[in-house]
């Protein structure tokens, strides 16, 4: 909900002081957008049909390593960047008029 919010704060008609700065959409955007994607390549197991007859193919590449890779990789994008990108610009907003 807190995304919502201020998705709807920067392209609404919410005050402009208010209104976030667009890499922290953009970084929210990209880590939902990269669990979706994780979400995809488990459910869908393509890896493991694409490289069924290889020999390792139920020890590297698998969908469920991948699956790892995108979920820590958005968590990152989401957590860290997000975050900071976010809390160096709160400061500025605690007081717009000064």
């Amino acid at each position: 909900m807190p995304f919502i919010y201020e998705l709807s704060l920067q392209y609404g008609h919410g005050p402009v002081h208010v209104a976030v700065p667009s890499p922290y959409i953009w970084y929210w955007s990209a880590s939902m957008g990269t669990f979706v994607l994780g979400l995809l390549v488990k459910g869908s197991g393509l890896p493991e049909r694409a490289l069924q007859p290889a020999p390792l193919a139920d020890l590297l590449f698998t969908s469920h390593q991948l699956w790892h890779c995108l979920v820590n990789l958005a968590f990152a994008l989401g957590t860290f960047r997000a975050w900071d990108v976010y809390l160096s610009w709160r400061p500025e907003c605690i007081d717009p008029d000064s």
